[in-house]
């Protein structure tokens, strides 16, 4: 839609997948590198005719990539818990999606009920370095009904990447959540002012886009997504 192609993945299957059926998890695998071929030459088609006397406004700007659980929160190098991928799973895909051209540059996920971001080399500590100049974000983005404080963090902050990852490589999450929620159990509490979404806008011209964190109080009073309600929003410029 409009330069951005929208990926979506079932996460569960790199998360835990000892009771799935042999091949499944490897079917989406390379599913994901089919997606990823076909629109290395995609040019969206209500661009074309828009466009057409400028090439350049035909191509694709950005491919997105939306998951339930994040590959990693705050380091590539985590250990797998009970809020990212197994390790080797995430290094596989990672490692597929960045060998293209045109690679996803954002990820967009769920599950950790906070927010958090990560922004650069998706690798590691890997020795290959074939792919080590593509960056990646990673935004882990908080619940619209549900949020949660961990260790008291406010709803509406972004959690350090040290923080973000010492809570979801903890591998259960129970203890997780006996260790960062219940010694106050108000970090548990919702409403509208906690309670929010995040809007990520595009923009075609150029490959930007930006995104921000509303909670349901602030999005109810915007009329429109402008400079001035995208106030304080995270930009990022698409490297390729």
């Amino acid at each position: 839609q409009d330069g951005v192609f929208f990926i979506v993945l079932n996460s569960q299957f790199y998360y835990d997948d000892s009771e799935l059926p042999k091949g499944v998890k490897e079917k989406q695998t390379e599913w994901f590198r089919s997606q990823l071929e076909q629109v290395q030459e995609v040019q969206p088609k209500n661009q074309q005719q828009e466009h057409a006397g400028n090439p350049k406004r035909n191509k694709l700007k950005n491919i997105v990539v939306l998951t339930h659980i994040a590959p990693f929160g705050g380091s590539p190098n985590e250990k797998h818990g009970f809020g990212n991928w197994q390790e080797g799973d995430r290094a596989e895909v990672l490692e597929m999606a960045t060998a293209f051209d045109l690679w996803p540059t954002l990820w967009i996920c769920g599950h950790f009920h906070g927010n958090g971001r990560y922004y650069g080399n998706p690798h590691g500590a890997s020795e290959d370095r074939r792919n080590e100049n593509k960056n990646i974000e990673v935004v882990i983005s908080n619940s619209v009904t549900s949020p949660m404080e961990w260790d008291g963090v406010p709803a509406h902050e972004t959690y350090t990447a040290a923080k973000l990852s010492e809570i979801i490589s903890i591998d259960d999450a129970g203890v997780a959540f006996g260790q960062y929620i219940a010694p106050d159990i108000s970090r548990l509490s919702g409403g509208s002012s906690k309670a929010g979404l995040r809007i990520v806008e595009f923009f075609k011209n150029d490959g930007k886009y930006r995104h921000k964190w509303f909670s349901l109080d602030d999005i109810a009073a915007v009329d429109v997504i402008s400079d001035e309600s995208m106030e304080g929003a995270t930009w990022v410029d698409n490297p390729w």
